[in-house]
């Protein structure tokens, strides 16, 4: 049936971030997180990725992470590093109210000073607007 077809499938992304081979230090873009624009509020859609995170830490409980903000270079520096710093707040935010330790989470940002891409287009530009996380214990 359909409704099983969606569980199996919810199952199986699930399971992805348990299985996928994690290193400390190593940085991962949560590629399924969105703010709405110029602002640290999270779009409701990134409740999936970051309930994901939540449940890969409640089964990993001796594990820290670094939330990390990033931005593409439109606009003012401060601005950008502080949007950076708001937006890796939020996502700790939400972490800690669906049951993880806050001295498990520390939240950094990083503006346009760490960019995957050139900023030349808005495709890259938009590769640059992100989120990681990187495990620190």
């Amino acid at each position: 049936s359909k409704s099983l077809v969606i569980n199996l499938l919810e199952i199986a992304q699930e399971a992805e971030i348990y299985l996928r081979p994690w290193r400390i230090q190593e940085s991962e873009v949560l590629s399924n997180v969105f703010f709405r624009t110029g602002s640290p509020e999270l779009e409701p859609i990134s409740e999936i990725e970051l309930n994901r995170v939540s449940n890969f830490l409640l089964k990993n409980p001796t594990i820290r992470l670094v939330i990390e903000g990033h931005t593409d270079d439109v606009g003012n520096d401060e601005k950008n590093s502080l949007l950076s710093l708001k937006r890796a707040e939020e996502v700790v935010k939400y972490l800690i109210k669906t049951g993880i330790n806050p001295h498990r989470l520390e939240a950094k940002g990083y503006g346009s000073n760490s960019p995957l891409v050139q900023n030349n287009s808005e495709e890259a530009r938009q590769k640059n607007r992100r989120v990681t996380w990187r495990v620190i214990e």
